[in-house]
């Protein structure tokens, strides 16, 4: 599943619902999710995260801890 910054408008209660409990669920159902955010505040939310700078892949990291809210 794809979510393109789906969050960016949601009111600050659905979005600590969606990273917090709606993602992990479909990860624990096996499901495959990219989501794609400017919000750092979630960063760590992700098993992996990368970075793009003009279309250009510059940064790659699987670390938790990359980003804290």
């Amino acid at each position: 599943m794809l979510f393109d910054e789906w969050a960016a408008d949601q009111d600050p209660g659905f979005k600590e619902f969606f990273y917090n409990e709606l993602l992990p669920a479909m990860k624990t159902s096996g499901k495959t999710v990219i989501v794609i955010s400017h919000d750092e505040r979630y960063f760590d939310c992700a098993d992996k995260i990368l970075k793009l700078d003009e279309g250009q892949l510059i940064t790659m990291k699987n670390e938790h801890s990359y980003y804290r809210r």
